[in-house]
């Protein structure tokens, strides 16, 4: 029995090798280690550090390096319930992808304009669709670290359940052919959001986070966050696209600020493209998703760390999609709660 034992531990202990491998890796080591240095930045209102005296781009490079990897294999919620989604726009098409979030047993929760920015994807104004309103996407949802030759250890199908696609209400227009045919979509902060549904899951499976629909009541001087999402490989990231690819990215003690408009909940937060639907919580409770990175991201993606409602576009802040607007929708399309969505993974 005790033999048996050794073997079954050996076992596990090299699966947990194998899912964080890649965290063996110096350039990795040194991204980390760089950003605990300067965790009294972040962590506390009263330091040393005279952010208020720095230039934008001074707060920004300060910013960025709070952005770094983050090893899911030691935490179950980040491994399971974090991922990617991807979606196959048209046959042998372009895949497009981004972050996403898993909200029940059978939910995931992602950005809008993943699936209908493009003007040539067609919308209406229905948001609860059957479900083979969806089979036009190949829609697929990865998770799990790896760190081997694969990017995620799962891959499952889903289609889409819930969405906010009303023109002139969830979106504007970009840009018109000569035919007036909508040629891009901008969502609006508040509705750029769809849930999907996967198509295998586990039932009752706890590893799901749960949705703050109630008002945040933010302070006068911003809430601390953590946040998190997938980036599409960039200049910025210091790793080689093979490795950072696979990673969830995470940055500590970011801030979320009064100010809420068409766009959404202001945020310090850093948010690469790639991280829309990438989610924020609190410490103290992270298992509550307070809102997801919205369209339009920075343009850099980096945002300064000194913002308000008033200079979010000179210091290029970044927003999220908050779901107290989500749930009312849902509410009024349903007639149901957006806290019961595990009772429809039947």
């Amino acid at each position: 029995m005790k033999a048996f034992a050794f073997i079954l531990s050996s076992i596990l202990a090299q699966q947990v090798w194998a899912s964080n491998s890649c965290f063996d890796n110096q350039a990795i080591k040194d991204l980390i280690a760089a950003s605990e240095a300067i965790d009294s930045c972040f962590a506390k209102d009263v330091n040393d550090c005279e952010v208020d005296k720095m230039t934008v781009d001074e707060q920004q490079e300060l910013s960025s390096q709070r952005l770094i990897p983050y090893d899911r294999s030691k935490n179950s919620l980040m491994n399971d319930a974090t991922g990617v989604v991807s979606a196959e726009l048209t046959k042998g098409g372009r895949v497009a992808v981004t972050s996403g979030q898993k909200i029940s047993s059978c939910h995931i929760i992602t950005s809008a304009h993943l699936l209908y920015k493009n003007g040539g994807v067609s919308v209406d104004d229905q948001d609860f669709p059957a479900l083979k309103d969806s089979e036009s996407f190949d829609l697929k949802f990865h998770t799990g670290q790896a760190c081997d030759s694969k990017r995620f250890n799962k891959t499952v199908g889903a289609q889409v359940f819930f969405k906010m696609t009303d023109a002139g209400k969830d979106f504007v227009c970009d840009g018109k052919d000569a035919s007036g045919a909508c040629l891009k979509r901008h969502f609006y902060g508040k509705s750029d959001l769809v849930i999907l549904k996967l198509k295998t899951y586990i039932k009752n499976d706890l590893n799901v986070f749960k949705l703050k629909t109630t008002p945040m009541g933010i302070s006068n001087f911003g809430d601390r966050v953590n946040c998190w999402g997938y980036p599409g490989h960039n200049s910025q990231i210091q790793l080689p696209k093979e490795i950072s690819d696979k990673l969830l990215w995470f940055q500590k003690d970011a801030r979320i600020f009064r100010g809420i408009n068409a766009r959404g909940v202001l945020t310090n937060a850093t948010a690469y493209p790639g991280m829309s639907g990438g989610g924020c919580s609190t410490a103290s409770n992270p298992r509550e998703l307070l809102g997801v990175f919205a369209y339009k991201n920075s343009r850099s993606g980096i945002s300064a760390i000194e913002v308000t409602a008033e200079t979010v576009d000179a210091k290029s802040a970044n927003f999220l999609s908050s779901f107290q607007y989500l749930a009312e929708r849902y509410k009024k399309a349903t007639e149901k709660d957006i806290a019961d969505l595990d009772k429809e993974c039947d």
